[in-house]
Order: structure tokens, then sequence, then C-alpha cells
């Protein structure tokens, strides 16, 4: 782990919310009229189905006539804001049907980063951030990450729930988004969320600690590339809540994280990289002024023990991944792209440019896999200068 020279940028994660509890309360309907009870069950038969949708919860995961009979039972006189508790109570009884009332958490229990540990990610959100308020959310985790990184089980268990399906840019309030809930054996449960269509893992399944599960995505209630990642149980009163976590080995202290930090372990490099920026060496931990929106060109060469180099610029075997994706990407081989990601609605960079311009971009060079012979890994640097964007 190493600090991130970086000031958090609430703003721009204003959206970044997990889809499966607050956003069930914004999923208004039309009023149905109180009287008569015929109208309620109406309403109600037009309107679970669609919130049903909204959280892929298949019609053959519960009875509909009986759902709204007891909805009706408990109509009578309501205004629609207790309906719709109504309604909401019952959806969540389907969502969560696996949970055991009153589990509590193992404070033996510690968690690996549900990524890659050899590429670092940015904590862009924690415990009580913009979006993690709400008793089911407040101490989940947003890891900056792009698209398509793979998701790992950050503790072992049974997939209980998965929604999928979802594909990018559908606006939230039609689609919750992808997400994969996996139980542990406490009662708990782990939910990763705003995941890419085409989930691999099928609920019943077994994973072990550190088992691929799904790739990142932008899907759901997210406006950035992230994983939103967090632990809950169920209280004896059937709500659900998040459970705070500590992160390290097993029979270990553990740790907790803290917003605007880089998290993961830097491998030893077997092979040195060297890297230039527009035909200018790059220095480790020397910061490269650049402005923003340039879009310069990477050479990368490989230095082996005998002193040749080799340009790998393009080598199949590199990857370039920026760990602050909100200010620069690069989308191929030997290209960078001193901006926000496209995805990125511009309007939150404006509101995020003077931070974005006290900060530093940081991107890694990565050569092979960390357990091959040649594996080689260069940090690069970037003092990002004031400019507008696009």
């Amino acid at each position: 782990m190493y600090p991130a020279r970086i000031v958090p940028i609430r703003t721009a994660f204003a959206l970044l919310l997990f889809a499966a509890g607050p956003a069930m309360a914004q999923t208004r309907s039309p009023q149905p009229p109180d009287e008569p009870t015929e109208r309620v069950r109406t309403w109600c038969r037009g309107d679970v189905p669609r919130v049903a949708r909204f959280f892929h919860i298949p019609a053959a995961a519960f009875d509909l006539e009986a759902l709204c009979d007891r909805i009706v039972a408990k109509s009578a006189g309501l205004p629609i804001g207790q309906l719709e508790d109504l309604r909401n109570e019952e959806i969540q009884r389907i969502r969560f049907g696996f949970a055991t009332p009153g589990a509590k958490h193992d404070p033996r229990a510690r968690y690996r980063f549900p990524y890659e540990p050899w590429m670092p990610r940015l904590l862009s959100q924690t415990s009580g951030g913009q979006t993690h308020n709400t008793p089911d959310s407040y101490f989940a985790f947003d890891f900056l990450m792009p698209r398509r990184t793979r998701v790992l089980a950050a503790r072992a268990g049974t997939v209980v729930a998965v929604a999928d399906g979802s594909p990018e840019g559908v606006p939230w309030q039609e689609d919750a988004g992808n997400d994969v809930m996996v139980l542990h054996s406490d009662g708990t449960w782990a939910v990763y969320a705003h995941l890419e269509a085409g989930i691999p893992v099928k609920v019943g399944q077994k994973v072990k600690r550190g088992e691929f599960l799904a790739y990142s995505g932008n899907t759901g209630y997210s406006q950035t590339p992230h994983l939103h990642f967090g632990v809950q149980r169920m209280n004896r009163a059937g709500e659900i809540l998040a459970v705070p976590i500590r992160f390290g080995q097993p029979g270990k202290p553990g740790r907790k994280l803290e917003e605007g930090r880089h998290y993961g372990q830097i491998p030893p490099s077997r092979r040195a990289l060297r890297v230039t920026v527009d035909g200018k060496p790059s220095v480790q931990d020397v910061p490269m002024p650049i402005a923003w929106g340039a879009r310069p060109s990477l050479r990368v060469e490989r230095v082996d023990p005998d002193g040749s180099v080799t340009d790998v610029t393009c080598d199949e075997r590199m990857r370039y991944e920026t760990m602050t994706v909100w200010n620069l990407y690069s989308p191929e081989r030997g290209k960078l792209v001193i901006e926000a990601l496209p995805e990125i609605d511009p309007k939150y960079i404006r509101k995020a440019l003077p931070l974005l311009n006290q900060s530093e971009g940081l991107l890694f060079v990565y050569y092979g896999l960390p357990w091959d012979a040649d594996f080689g890994l260069a940090q690069v640097s970037f003092q990002v200068l004031p400019a507008k964007p696009r």
C-alpha cells in the first residue's frame, strides 16, 4: 500500500451508489388510490413486476397473487408511501431470502482485496461517504478500476444471488445493474456491484477466497467504472445492515482502509523497464509535467541481464494500468490520454478540475505477469497542468 497524492473528489463521484438499498426507495410509481381494494390489487400487479425487473428478480421467484394478497390485506387506509413500503418489504424478502435474521459477523474474519493485489486500486469512497450513508451501505467501499478488471472473491462462501444482463449505459432509474452476492459461513454476505454483463458464476456455486467472480463494469447507479464492494447482514427485525470489516490474512489483526489511498502490493520487477514519454525519459517518483488533454506517445524498452535492449511497447504481454482513472487512461498500447475516461460526464470533471490540477496521474507499466521469470514493472507519474476539459 502507498498513499495517493491526490485529493479525494466527492463531487466527481456523487452518483456512485450501491443500487440494492437506497435505489429501491427512489423507484416511485403513480399513486394508487386507497380504495377500493381491487384498485390497490391492480396497482400491485403492475408495480411489483416492474420493481422486480429493476432488481433482476425473475417472475418465477415469487407468487405475484399471493404477494398482492399480503399487500392488500395490510393496505386499508394507507397512503402511497406506506403502500410502497409494503411493496419494498416484499421485494426485500425475495431478494434476501437466503439471509438468516440475527446473523453476527465473525470478528476473526479477514478479507482480501476483491481484485488482483498486484494492480493497486484507488479507494474513492468508504464509510459514511456521500453515497454510503444509509444503514445497508455505510461501511461499503468503492474501488476505481477500468472496465473488465477481474473481480475476485474477498472471502470464501456460496453464491446466493446473481443479477445479470444489464448492458452499459442503461439509466439507473430503469435498472439496478449487475451484481453478485456471496454468503459466508457466519451468515453475512458480500456484495460485488456495477459488474459487466455476462457473469460466469451461478447461484449455489462454492467460491474460494481469491476466486474469479466477474468483470467490473459501469452498470446501475454508477457514473464512473468502479467496483462497489461491501459486507451485509440481516438483523432480527429483518433490516439489512452494512458490516465493518478488516482486510488482511486470516489470524492477523487486519486493517481498515482509508479513502483517497491506493491499495495493493507492488510486485518486485525482474527486468528493468525504461519508459519515455514523447521522447523524454521518465524518472520514478518524479512527476512529468503534462497538460490536460495531451495525448503523449509512450515507448517501453526491456533491459535484459546481458545489457541488450528490446522495444516492447506494443508487445502483447504489455499492460498499461492507470491508477487514477478520472484524469488519464490508456486506450491502446503505447498511447496515453491525459483527460477523464469517456464514461465520465464532463460536468463532474468541470466541478473537480480545481482539485485535478493539484493532482498527479499515475501509470503502471507491466511486462508479463508477476510470476514470470522476465516480469518487468515501471511506474510513471504525471503532474497534470491546468487546462479546461473538452
